[in-house]
């Protein structure tokens, strides 16, 4: 299921989902199908529990490969905490003129 031998900065792959485009026959509103295979997150839980966040929600991106294939990654995104005027200079004068 993961990769030990996967580049630094790689996206883990959330190999237990498949995602297939939809069939050319299906109505315009059916973008996907997604698969789910069961066993491999049963077996694998643990391991998929420590890419969730620390309010219990787990992220998934959708994404397209050069070859247009579809495929899910953990999205892992965690935004910067926001540097404010004081964190950036801590040293500076409140009560400067301008």
């Amino acid at each position: 299921m993961f990769d030990n031998n996967k580049k630094e900065g790689t996206p883990d792959y959330a190999s237990f989902i498949r995602v297939y485009p939809k069939h050319p026959n299906q109505p315009d509103w059916i973008k996907a199908a997604i698969l789910i295979d069961l066993e491999d997150f049963k077996k694998n839980f643990k391991s998929i529990e420590k890419k969730a966040k620390k309010d219990g929600t787990l992220i998934l991106s959708v994404r397209e490969s050069k070859g247009q294939k579809l495929y899910t990654i953990y999205d892992t995104f965690q935004r910067d905490k926001e540097v404010t005027g004081a964190d950036h200079s801590p040293d500076r004068e409140e009560d400067l003129p301008f």
